[in-house]
């Protein structure tokens, strides 16, 4: 296969072959290729000819992408249903007590929501006798019309009143029910509530752990969460006080049911889990045995009222806090977000096509980014020329421009003694240098080779250019295909302009030799160290740059790599 038809592949959905939709690379998706392989096994032919396919080079669109996430969803619950069919049939768990794992639910009325009166309406054969006169009955002569006001109102508070202790009453018995069938809760001893914590303490998990609590006994998966906890909840604050068990500041008012509930022990009455914390045991119940014992409260908040009876809107209140949260979730993926405004911009980003661009056919989920877009299809922007530099400025970039020639503070970096003429440049330096940040920078990480980047600009360029074959960066002058803008200036500069770039601030620490990049400098060391990293694979010759390797394969093995072929769109 050419690589014009591996290009054509990419732009068709795997799934519903597709053309015209917005696609996203399956392997990047959770359990993507996964169940692929699952849908294809059905038929051992199809499951043969995907087996050998580049999973990278495979591509969905995002309504299939829906349709395999509820079908994963599905699976789950089927595999759910048989644990609980085994734990019935072994008499761990009452039939009665089982709870329906199906999300379909009905809705009963026993009243009418609206009345239609005709009072009003006129027969045909009405007979006008005069005023209306009220016929008192035998029960309401005797009766002042005070005394009969005051009762009415009387029995309508006490009405009123009735229906809400009888809503407050069934709520309370159903969340004891629920509590009573599936798990129970009972209180901890001093001396057992420190065995408990040594016993975390000392587990094998924690102790292995890179990212760990070592006051509360948490486990994180990097660095950053790790920081994120102690900064929310380990920093003092004023109105909060310090918890003597996890030294956890919260609040005066919540912090004697935080230290109550470090005294619990809740057992799972169908497996015999034993957990510490309400949350765990609820989602243990959930994720194992499909019970969902997550009450919805319903109560006045500020939201509007057609919030609420929005569909998608769920009101998650656990059973041990009294922080009440409203999510709102996405019905394609089921993942939750804190507003409206959050869940309608992950489906305009992952389960709508977008605005397509009438000219190079691009799609953005927004027709702001459209608009923007379209601009550069309009011809390059005017330009004016700096009275003080000469120099061609675009019109709506002019007054950046002009602070270049106007006295500025100077901020400089005192670890590695670099200047830079504004706060912005600064801290941008200290965030984005590998030298100065906290954590780390290369967060976003390609998923076919696994190298990081800084941002998802830097990652859509590697991808596109590295593992798609293509690129929207070339040269203005001589239309070379390159990776990036920055690889764009570089080029301009070098091959076009002439200019030499001259060694700068990359010193050798053994020979003072200086260079113009890291990796000339990196390549350069191996001299003093006399590694050589990289070797043949047919001959076993090592070599210390990539450039050695290359030109070994070509003359003595006669090994000619194909041509890459950048296709820019």
């Amino acid at each position: 296969m050419d690589d014009c038809s591996e290009l054509a592949i990419k732009k068709i959905c795997c799934t519903c072959l597709s053309k015209e939709r917005k696609l996203f690379q399956l392997c990047r998706i959770s359990d993507g290729v996964n169940n692929l392989y699952l849908l294809l096994s059905y038929d051992s032919e199809a499951f043969r000819e995907g087996f050998y396919k580049d999973t990278a080079s495979l591509f969905i669109c995002w309504e299939c992408r829906a349709v395999i996430c509820r079908i994963a969803r599905f699976r789950q619950q089927a595999c759910i249903a048989q644990r609980q069919l085994s734990f019935i049939a072994d008499g761990r768990l009452d039939i009665n007590a089982q709870h329906c794992l199906s999300h379909l639910s009905r809705y009963h009325t026993t009243s009418y929501k609206s009345v239609i009166s005709e009072a009003d309406a006129v027969s045909d054969n009405f007979i006008d006798c005069g005023a209306n006169n009220d016929i008192k009955t035998e029960s309401e002569e005797d009766i002042p019309l005070s005394e009969l006001h005051s009762n009415l109102l009387s029995d309508n508070e006490i009405e009123t009143q009735d229906c809400k202790l009888n809503k407050e009453s069934k709520f309370k018995k159903k969340r004891k029910l629920k509590r009573e069938l599936y798990f129970s809760s009972a209180k901890m001893s001093e001396h057992e509530l420190k065995e408990v914590l040594m016993s975390k303490k000392t587990s094998a998990e924690f102790v292995g752990s890179n990212f760990k609590c070592d006051s509360c006994i948490e486990m994180f998966h990097n660095e950053s969460d790790l920081a994120a906890h102690n900064t929310s909840f380990h920093t003092e604050r004023p109105k909060h006080i310090k918890c003597e068990i996890c030294f956890i500041y919260t609040k005066e008012n919540l912090h004697q049911h935080h230290k109550e509930n470090h005294y619990n022990k809740h057992n799972c009455l169908c497996c015999g889990f034993v957990s510490y914390n309400q949350s765990v045991i609820l989602a243990h119940l959930k994720d194992v045995h499909g019970v969902n014992l997550n009450v919805t409260v319903k109560k006045k908040t500020g939201r509007r009222k057609s919030d609420a009876l929005q569909p998608g809107v769920q009101v998650h209140n656990d059973l041990s806090s009294s922080d009440k949260g409203t999510s709102y979730l996405c019905k394609e993926c089921n993942k939750y977000f804190d507003n409206k405004n959050q869940r309608w911009k992950h489906v305009q980003r992952h389960h709508r096509e977008g605005h397509k661009c009438i000219t190079c056919g691009k799609r953005f989920a927004f027709k702001n980014n459209l608009a923007r877009h379209q601009l550069l299809h309009e011809g390059p922007p005017p330009r004016t020329e700096c009275p003080v530099c000469h120099k061609m400025i675009r019109v709506d970039l002019l007054k950046v421009h002009s602070r270049i020639h106007s006295e500025r503070e100077q901020h400089t970096c005192v670890e590695c003694s670099k200047s830079f003429v504004s706060r912005a440049s600064y801290e941008h330096h200290l965030k984005y240098t590998q030298a100065h940040a906290a954590t780390n920078i290369l967060k976003y990480k390609c998923t076919v080779c696994d190298k990081g980047y800084r941002s998802r600009g830097e990652l859509r360029d590697h991808v596109n250019y590295q593992h798609m074959g293509k690129t929207q960066h070339k040269c203005p002058i001589c239309g070379k295909a390159l990776a990036t803008r920055r690889c764009i200036t570089r080029h301009v500069r070098r091959a076009h302009d002439g200019v030499k770039e001259s060694a700068r601030d990359k010193i050798c620490q053994q020979c003072g030799k200086a260079f113009r990049d890291k990796k000339g400098l990196r390549e350069h060391e191996l001299i003093h160290t006399g590694e050589r990293p990289l070797s043949c694979e047919l001959c076993g010759c090592t070599f210390r740059q990539s450039a050695s390797l290359y030109t070994h394969r070509k003359r003595v093995h006669k090994i000619y790599p194909p041509a890459k072929r950048i296709q820019l769109v």
